[in-house]
């Protein structure tokens, strides 16, 4: 097989789910999207675990899990969630898809993928999407086409949502970058065409978070009347987004190859589980006893903790203060809150603590390789880890009197590869409904989400597939997972497969003509391009914010 002229079309639709898609294709209101399943192929794709946004997008634009890639959570370092700064493109030490094809002489442009930040100096374009620091005017390669870019549609920003709360604000705001941002992808399309091309929707992710109660009248915290009055914006959004596909359709041609794909499903998320909470009480993560100021005192005893302090100021903040006061007064107010209610760790004590909510596992202070680590390896390690898996198996929902975990394990049996040190040394997965957190301050080890100014859905690890083109067949198909995607796309477009991906080429996606004249040739990997010494992209003020949106979209404490 030669690499020929065959041009790919990827269209990623972040956090989009059948369980909303397919309602709406059956009332009419997604004929684009109707028409890929009538024509193409279409099924589940299961995400990373767990599946969060800067993992799952470098596992599908690698074709290697978190273990390969490095790329493990929204921090360099999860274990150093103080200083060690927020995840940027630099840090992804698998080849990446555009890496693979400017080394096959192809051509590409990506707009709006998560973490591509700094912008790579690809053979083609690049303009980075989430996790883009604020006020940066460096977001695109070459670094002239951002003039272009503006001076074709007026205004242009790569990450410009600060989520607080469902309001009508917010849904405006999803229509008008969805338009601003499709009239640049138009525009690229059209002035600079490229042998791919890909671009990330990210505004499903948003309104997942912030409405999913609106959309799943089986939520037990659907509101017929919240509803009523968002769901006429929701739908503009969801009829947009499918005329975009309706644009990517009409790109398909004797040669190019469209496909769709999600990061991860979605659900609802109405329950706080509290990790290190749930550490405390089982005696693993110990307070200081010293040193806390009579406020933090008096704030446990009657059970005041920020988090309530927020919900309760959100719910009676009728003349909009919270957005008046802007990202870093918050920010500074929030962390306060934080700083004078709660107690701080005693590392000479502790011997484990929750990762970041994003990588839904907890970590050992493991002697040798943690800083204070107290935990002796070996034995020690090991039947501390079995205690914890034992621990979470046995949780309960005390109001239904069911687990609440779904499945936990040793991270050796979920990931492989070089960078397999950075993930927790547990990993869980919770049921529907269950989202963890790592507030120290919390009451209980399990809290009710508040209706207002927090997270209405969350991640769920089945997103979505769909392809349709010359060389693609009809029907629904199984099994694809996240790190599929490339090496199909890399078929798709007649070049080999890098022999060590944890992805596989999905054949079941290809027509029967195609699969007959295609045979899949391999190639020996080559090291990925990320820089282990580089410094963090982001300055303190930036990275403020990029934490500011991450924990409103519930990934962060």
């Amino acid at each position: 097989m030669t690499g020929d002229d065959r041009r790919a079309v990827i269209l990623g639709l972040d956090g989009a789910t059948f369980d909303v898609l397919f309602p709406m294709m059956e009332r009419g209101l997604l004929p684009n999207l109707e028409r890929i399943v009538q024509e193409g192929v279409w099924g589940r794709l299961r995400s990373t675990v767990p599946a969060y946004t800067a993992q799952a997008w470098v596992s599908m634009l690698t074709g290697d899990y978190q273990g390969k890639h490095g790329i493990v959570d929204f921090w360099r370092n999860p274990t150093d969630r103080s200083g060690g700064g927020i995840a940027d493109s630099t840090l992804i030490r698998a080849e990446t898809l555009w890496a693979f094809l400017g080394r096959h002489g192809k051509t590409t442009g990506f707009v709006n993928v998560p973490v591509t930040y700094p912008p790579a100096k690809v053979d083609g374009y690049m303009v980075s999407g989430l996790m883009t620091p604020p006020g940066r005017m460096d977001y695109t390669y070459p670094p002239e086409l951002r003039a272009e870019i503006l001076e074709a549609v007026g205004d242009y920003d790569p990450d410009p949502y600060d989520p607080m709360a469902p309001s009508k604000t917010l849904l405006n705001q999803c229509l008008y970058w969805l338009r601003k941002r499709e009239e640049a992808c138009e525009f690229l399309l059209r002035e600079h065409p490229t042998d791919l091309f890909m671009n990330v929707v990210q505004e499903l992710d948003q309104i997942q978070h912030f409405f999913w109660s609106c959309l799943d009248d089986s939520d037990p915290r659907h509101s017929p009347e919240g509803a009523a009055e968002y769901m006429p914006l929701i739908e503009e959004c969801y009829v947009l987004v499918d005329s975009i596909v309706g644009q990517r359709l009409s790109l398909v041609d004797e040669r190019t190859n469209l496909f769709l794909a999600s990061d991860h499903g979605f659900g609802p998320a109405h329950t706080w589980f509290e990790v290190d909470k749930f550490l405390s009480e089982l005696g693993l993560l110990v307070l200081q006893s010293k040193g806390r100021s009579a406020l933090n005192r008096a704030a446990s005893f009657i059970g005041l903790t920020p988090r309530k302090i927020r919900s309760t100021f959100l719910r009676t903040d009728t003349i909009g203060l919270s957005q008046k006061l802007g990202r870093w007064a918050r920010i500074a107010w929030g962390r306060k809150l934080e700083t004078a209610l709660t107690g701080q760790v005693d590392w000479s004590a502790t011997k484990a603590v929750a990762g970041s909510p994003t990588t839904e596992g907890i970590y050992i202070n493991l002697k040798g390789r943690d800083e204070r680590g107290i935990v002796g390896s070996g034995d020690e390690y090991e039947e501390l880890r079995d205690l914890i898996m034992t621990k979470l198996s046995e949780l309960k929902d005390p109001a239904t009197g069911a687990t609440i975990i779904e499945d936990v394990c040793r991270k050796e049996d979920v990931y492989e590869g070089e960078y397999v040190s950075l993930l927790p040394d547990v990993v869980f997965s919770m049921k529907q409904g269950y989202m963890p957190r790592d507030d120290l301050s919390a009451s209980g080890i399990l809290e009710p989400i508040p209706c207002l100014g927090y997270v209405d859905g969350r991640h769920r690890p089945d997103g979505i597939f769909m392809a349709v083109g010359p060389d693609i067949g009809e029907g629904e198909i199984r099994g694809t997972r996240i790190v599929d995607v490339t090496p199909t796309v890399l078929y798709a477009m007649g070049l080999p497969v890098p022999i060590n991906l944890d992805g596989r080429v999905c054949l079941e996606a290809f027509s029967r003509v195609y699969r007959d004249s295609h045979e899949i040739e391999y190639e020996e990997p080559v090291v990925g391009s990320g820089d282990s010494e580089s410094d963090t992209a982001y300055s303190v003020d930036e990275m403020e914010k990029i934490l500011r949106e991450l924990s409103g979209l519930g990934y962060l404490s």
